[in-house]
């Protein structure tokens, strides 16, 4: 698996401010156990692509089949919203039975903290609300062994964190697919994303201590990992093909709610932030930042194109979920 990078936000810490407002966007991308990796820090929206292809030889009796791992990552964080999206493959055309392994993995990681977010209304002190995010992707996976001298095995993974006052929390969700037999799905998740196995979800995360009259901040962050592996650990004829990959795409981006209110208020009460295109208690981005179907569906269109040659090449199938 990819090395997280490490930084500094503040899930659930929510600490209200008197400093000026500065926004903070992080973005990075990482391929095939960090073969190729770029990462952004910035007080404006910042965006990370990686991609790597990397072709080994396996086999042995003078008979050298030839293996390919290749990926693409890419990551982008914005005003009130945030995209990732990960792809992970290996493809072994053919090989005399050596006994072996191998593993590659590919992960995009953006985020994104806002700390001039005001809740106007009367009185003082808190009140409670429900922050409304939309959270859209889609999980993939699969897996493809000829025989039963080894194995193969991939998976695709989504995690999410909040950070605002009153709440901190994350969570989690991941396909995975192995084979033999062929093709067998696993689905696991936890926390924010309990029940979760790919599509659209409007996640409401609820808070008894929003400052009223008060700056505050809020942390959006989003993960995309993928993983693909191999095993040969007999000995036989030749298998045709090994073949595993991973997917996590998330172009579509966590947000703030695209229609309704950002929070859901008591009356008489509205939210506002500049840095974080809130107005009136509304997700209003600016034209130009407007890219939650833009660059990243480009990205995974290239992949899904990637992707489909592959697979026709090993004469695998994928399963989606």
């Amino acid at each position: 698996m990819v090395k997280r990078l490490l930084i500094a936000v503040a899930l659930g810490a929510g600490l209200a401010s008197d400093a000026h407002a500065t926004p903070s966007y992080f973005a990075s991308a990482g391929v095939l156990s960090g073969l190729d990796q770029e990462s952004f820090t910035d007080v404006i929206p910042v965006s990370a692509n990686a991609g790597g292809i990397i072709t080994f030889s396996i086999g042995g009796g003078g008979h050298l089949g030839l293996g390919t791992w290749a990926g693409e990552s890419a990551a982008q964080a914005g005003p009130g919203y945030l995209q990732t999206s990960s792809h992970t493959s290996v493809v072994i055309t053919d090989h005399q039975a050596s006994l072996g392994s191998g593993a590659k993995a590919g992960g995009s990681h953006a985020t994104f903290t806002i700390d001039d977010v005001m809740i106007s209304g009367p009185g003082s002190g808190t009140v409670s609300g429900t922050l409304n995010l939309l959270f859209e992707g889609s999980l993939d996976a699969s897996a493809n062994f000829a025989n039963a001298i080894g194995g193969s095995g991939s998976y695709g993974q989504v995690s999410i964190g909040v950070g605002l006052p009153g709440f901190g929390g994350n969570g989690g969700a991941r396909l995975g697919a192995s084979a033999p037999p062929a093709n067998t799905l696993t689905l696991t998740n936890s926390g924010l994303l309990a029940g979760y196995g790919g599509g659209l979800l409007a996640l409401q995360i609820n808070s008894a201590s929003l400052p009223i009259n008060t700056l505050f901040s809020i942390t959006l962050d989003l993960q995309s990992e993928t993983l693909a592996s191999y095993t040969v650990d007999g000995t036989g004829p030749a298998v045709v093909p090994i073949s595993a990959e991973g997917f996590s795409n998330y172009s579509n981006a966590l947000s703030f709610a695209r229609s309704g209110p950002v929070f859901t208020l008591p009356e008489n009460y509205t939210a506002d932030s500049p840095s974080g295109k809130i107005v009136d208690n509304h997700f209003v981005p600016e034209p130009a930042n407007i890219v939650l179907l833009g660059p990243g569906l480009c990205v995974w269109l290239w992949m899904a194109v990637r992707r489909r040659r592959r697979l026709a090449l090993s004469g695998s199938s994928g399963a989606r979920r």
